[in-house]
């Protein structure tokens, strides 16, 4: 598993200057928190607009020994307060805005922007975030970057979850995705967390991880409230997701300071969690894993559908693959993206080894994952 945790547990402008806090506490990287805009007085919003703001996060970043997962960026359609760079905001400022996320997220080396469809808050007949013309401007300009844009769960009810991920399925772009938040789940989706998490499938990207009693969206660090994380770390299981999980629960004199709530959430989330999260092996810093149907929507919309066989292989080229059960895997980066691959077809007279990587997979991923898929095995015929 691994860790990550927003910024927003941190308060204060010198929440730059606290990183090394969230690292301590065991993450390995980070959710830059600009969910209110460019720049909130009063509120550790990044100022991802500002060359010197994002300077200063990087050196930050650095000196925590940290990397960026990804941004929250900003989820209003409101008017901007006087000097905020995208004019009156609307759709086409807020598309302006995440636009400026995504360049900003890329500069800093991270994959994911994630915002909420202001609509979902908004009067009826607010223009839509998630539907499929701005959708597809942001997911083309995340891509261009190699990065994905997110919608996240946000203020909806248990159906809505079903539509989301069937709107992201019908664009199939690699460059979008759903990010689960379980706290928003809880609230508004009739409290079926593992559902939602179930009609996402292999859409979920990433993730926000908090919880509530159910009534408000206080998020809680994990294990406060009464989201059934038993059964939503089941459900993330099935669909694949093996990412970063990202606390975004708040800190603050009542809930204890950044490095206990992270403390506690990850005490919890590590009771609970299934094998289907450890890997097999790593593999040129990724982690391998055996491959199932969710895995093989997952890598043919991050591979490319061409690149991954449609149906799983059947025959005696099955049986070669050795103690790791399956006759396929896949490789995930940190980010939690498939960076590769591997699979074994089988025929009465050949067999042939699938391999399709990402576009900048670390050397030797490829060749690293098929020494496990047919260890001890003969395979013959050439990679395709």
């Amino acid at each position: 598993m691994r860790w990550a945790a927003s910024t927003v547990m941190l308060s204060g402008p010198d929440w730059a200057d606290r990183l090394g806090e969230l690292a301590e506490a065991g993450c390995e990287s980070i959710e830059l928190w600009a969910g209110f805009g460019p720049d909130t007085p009063g509120h550790p919003s990044f100022n991802y607009t500002d060359p010197y703001s994002i300077e200063r996060a990087a050196r930050g970043i650095e000196r925590a020994g940290l990397r960026v997962h990804s941004m929250h960026g900003p989820m209003s359609l409101r008017p901007p307060r006087a000097g905020e760079p995208f004019g009156a905001w609307g759709l086409d400022g807020l598309l302006e805005a995440l636009r400026a996320a995504i360049d900003a997220v890329a500069a800093l080396g991270g994959r994911f922007v994630v915002t909420q469809d202001p609509a979902e808050s908004a009067p009826p007949d607010a223009p839509r975030l998630a539907a499929t013309e701005p959708l597809a401007r942001l997911a083309d300009c995340a891509a261009e970057r190699g990065c994905v844009f997110c919608v996240e769960t946000g203020a909806e009810d248990a159906d809505r979850f079903e539509r989301l991920a069937g709107l992201v399925r019908r664009m199939g772009h690699r460059g979008l995705g759903v990010c689960i938040d379980t706290g928003h789940t809880q609230v508004w989706a009739h409290r079926d967390v593992p559902r939602a998490i179930r009609a996402c499938g292999a859409t979920v990207r990433t993730c926000h991880l908090h919880d509530n009693v159910g009534d408000v969206d206080s998020h809680l660090a994990v294990g406060d409230g009464i989201v059934p994380w038993r059964a939503v770390a089941a459900a993330f299981a099935e669909t694949g997701y093996r990412g970063p999980l990202v606390i975004e629960s708040h800190a603050g004199p009542k809930r204890g300071s950044p490095a206990e709530v992270i403390a506690r959430s990850r005490s919890l989330l590590e009771s609970v969690v299934t094998d289907a999260w450890r890997p097999v092996a790593t593999v040129a810093g990724c982690d391998v894993f055996p491959a199932g149907a969710s895995d093989r929507e997952r890598a043919a919309l991050v591979l490319g559908a061409d690149r991954v066989p449609g149906r799983a292989p059947v025959g005696h080229a099955c049986r070669q693959a050795g103690g790791h059960g399956g006759r396929a895997m896949i490789a995930v980066d940190a980010s939690g993206d498939p960076a590769a691959w591997v699979e074994v077809e089988a025929s009465t007279s050949i067999d042939r080894l699938h391999v399709a990587t990402r576009a900048g997979a670390p050397e030797g991923l490829a060749a690293g994952m098929v020494a496990l898929l047919v260890e001890g095995g003969q395979a013959e015929g050439g990679a395709s």
